[in-house]
């Protein structure tokens, strides 16, 4: 066997200096020739113009498209020098600035490898993301767990009013501008500054919720320090409105006359135990003893301990309700009662009764708590309201429901008067 030897020569260039100056690696052409090859497959094709050889290498190779390059009338001859310079207009152009952009976004590090800009080429791990929608952040809220249908159906009620005053869609779209529109509506509105605050509340709590389940806790922050802004003060000024007692029996009576005994008892264990709708409705069989009467709960909105002692009275009119388990003690028509089913079927019955709007169910609680107060010591008072005592514990609360006897018969004295 012959062994031939190659013949040495110059080693072949593997890129492409093109007429204007730049420099396209991978592609050579062969001298004298139209024939050019490509270094990563060896493919060779022929193309009499560079422009159309340098776009089919690109198209061959599955590379980025090219930038257009520029004619020979796009170059300034120095006088002097003699040495051609691109016009500075050719750089402006509409396709040369979407091809950079489009660059950037798809192939930062070889952007940053081709300008020797390193920094560019960290946005690749630090590419922004969607604000999260409004949508989206109540469903977080609405759907957590324990939250009552009741306190949801108001939640979005308040979410979709905000979301349409001041018409963000994103977190990010939570502004200055567009909150001081959402609060000179409801500062316009004629509402209560109670109202408005729970409103402001609502809002606030919903993305703060969605801030705790990791959803964009940095826009999340964000929107939160411009809620900031959205202010109350004084909104529960310390006015109670003591329900008189001539109007409680009118209201009660309306009860009885409509055949409503589960709501007249209700109104009972309201003035009895010094409770809030919100409190007296979810009130469970298992928390009551109907031997001694001796009631131990918590209240839903702080989880303090409360005890109470009923009255015979309370006793008999709530053993001849139909009883379920531990079921709640207190049903309307339908279902079970919400503060918002209790307010309702009040107002019905105040108005029965021919008596104003002003009276409301909390004024029962008012009028229990004045009397407690004003007849047996504060701590007591404030043991049956469901203040938190301090040195006094929950356990010591609850094992004890005879601390607040004097109370309770204080109330009673107001409420069933000796003849």
């Amino acid at each position: 066997m012959t062994l031939t030897r190659k013949k040495p020569g110059r080693k072949s260039h593997d890129w492409l200096n093109t007429l204007t100056g730049c420099t396209i690696n991978g592609l050579y052409r062969k001298p004298q020739t139209n024939v050019w090859r490509m270094r990563s497959t060896g493919q060779e094709f022929t193309e009499a113009s560079e422009q159309r050889a340098i776009d089919r290498f690109y198209a061959l190779s599955g590379e980025h498209e090219p930038l257009p390059i520029p004619a020979q009338s796009d170059f300034e001859q120095d006088g002097e020098s003699g040495r051609l310079f691109l016009r500075s207009t050719v750089f402006d152009t509409p396709e040369l600035w979407a091809y950079v952009a489009k660059e950037l976004l798809e192939r930062p590090r070889w952007v940053a490898e081709k300008t020797g800009v390193v920094w560019v080429g960290w946005r690749e791990h630090n590419r922004p993301v969607p604000s999260p929608r409004l949508v989206d952040v109540l469903k977080h809220y609405v759907g957590k767990v324990g939250l009552s249908h009741d306190e949801a159906g108001r939640a979005a009620k308040h979410w979709a009013e905000f979301v349409k005053v001041t018409g963000a869609e994103t977190l990010d779209e939570i502004t200055h501008d567009a909150v001081s529109k959402y609060e000179l509506k409801l500062a316009g509105d004629g509402l209560a500054p109670k109202t408005i605050k729970h409103k402001y509340s609502i809002v606030k709590t919903t993305i703060a919720h969605a801030m705790r389940r990791g959803v964009d806790p940095k826009s999340c922050r964000t929107a939160l320090d411009v809620l900031a802004m959205l202010q109350m003060p004084n909104a529960t000024p310390l006015a109670p409105h003591p329900i008189s007692i001539p109007h409680f029996w009118q209201i009660h009576a309306a009860a009885m006359a409509a055949n409503d005994a589960s709501f007249a008892a209700m109104l009972l264990v309201a003035a009895n135990a010094c409770m809030y709708p919100g409190e007296v409705s979810v009130l469970r069989w298992n928390e009551v003893n109907l031997s001694n009467g001796e009631v131990v709960t918590r209240r839903p909105k702080t989880g303090v301990a409360r005890v109470a002692i009923l009255w015979k009275e309370t006793l008999v009119a709530i053993k001849e309700l139909p009883h379920h388990s531990d079921d709640f003690i207190f049903f309307s028509e339908r279902r079970t009662y919400t503060t918002n089913l209790v307010s309702r079927h009040f107002a019905n019955y105040r108005a029965i009764a021919g008596l104003p709007d002003s009276i409301k169910f909390g004024d029962i609680r008012d009028a229990s708590y004045t009397i407690a107060c004003r007849n047996c010591t504060l701590d007591k008072a404030k043991i049956l309201a469901g203040h938190r005592l301090s040195g006094a514990s929950d356990h010591y609360v609850q094992r004890n429901p005879g601390f607040v006897k004097a109370a309770i018969l204080a109330i009673h004295d107001v409420f069933f008067p000796v003849a």
